[in-house]
């Protein structure tokens, strides 16, 4: 299901963008598909990093307990997410 969500966002920003570009008979400039591309080098970092903090939380010292100390998310929530990593990849995809 994440993987479906992320190729949905994919490929929504890669028709969105296109045919922005389209309608008005433009292209990207490579400035823009560079900063495109920092966007998503940024993003990948930051959820990398966010993962490692997330992995080394859950190995907790024995004697601690083992339910969670944060409520779950609402249901429907996390959903976004994959779907705006998508997006956001489908960006620089876009301006080629």
């Amino acid at each position: 299901m994440l993987g479906a969500l992320w190729g949905v966002g994919h490929t929504l920003a890669l028709v969105a963008v296109g045919a922005i570009l389209l309608a008005v008979g433009a292209s990207l400039p490579e400035r823009a598909a560079v900063i495109f591309e920092l966007c998503v080098a940024g993003m990948l970092l930051v959820l990398g990093a966010r993962a490692i903090v997330v992995a080394l939380g859950r190995g907790r010292p024995r004697g601690t307990p083992t339910h969670q100390t944060r409520p779950s998310p609402p249901r429907g929530r996390g959903a976004w997410r994959p779907l705006a990593v998508g997006g956001v990849h489908g960006l620089p995809a876009a301006a080629r």
